[in-house]
């Protein structure tokens, strides 16, 4: 079992808030966590296509 936090700490969640934790088992544990790394990737990529190619800002 794992403590999971709901909304990560690295997308904002708080960190000691118990209401933004919850206990899961490994597996759903690693499938959550990779899910969100993926959102965040995305977000990412999707952000930096959006600026100028180099650095740029013409």
């Amino acid at each position: 079992m794992f403590a999971d936090h709901i909304r990560e700490r690295r997308d904002g969640g708080e960190p000691l808030d118990p209401k933004n934790g919850q206990c899961l088992c490994g597996s759903d544990h690693s499938l959550k966590t990779a899910k969100a790394r993926a959102a965040r990737f995305k977000a990412w990529t999707g952000a930096a296509r959006s600026r100028a190619p180099y650095g740029d800002s013409r």
